[in-house]
């Protein structure tokens, strides 16, 4: 239940940052060249790096993890979970905490920029 909760909201921020960047750049992007010898535009494709990172993991975990934790979790009280289970359980927090750094290194990037 939680990890569908999760994914609904790493995709509501993913389409959040998306509008809110396509805003952004819009009306900047004149020149290739100049954009990227600028500091807005080095800074601009250094979030646009980290959030497609950021998309990338979030497919990962909600594709791979969400579907399969469930599924490998114990299923009656007082049962272990497998090693399999626990391994996955890690993989998922610390793709979600990296997911979490990537939105607040982005959020920071466009506090610079603005």
């Amino acid at each position: 239940m939680g990890i569908e909760r999760f994914k609904s909201w790493a995709w509501a921020s993913i389409i959040i940052l998306t509008v809110t960047g396509i805003y952004r750049l819009y009306g900047r992007f004149y020149q290739f060249d100049l954009f990227l010898m600028s500091r807005y535009g080095q800074l601009m494709t250094l979030k646009l790096v980290l959030f497609i990172i950021m998309v990338l993991l979030t497919a990962i975990v909600s594709l791979m993890y969400a579907k399969r934790i469930p599924m490998e979790a114990p299923q009656k009280p007082g049962e272990q979970p497998t090693a399999r289970f626990s391994q996955m359980q890690k993989r998922f927090i610390s793709f979600s905490a990296i997911n979490l750094a990537l939105g607040v290194a982005i959020l920071f990037i466009m506090s610079i920029l603005r």
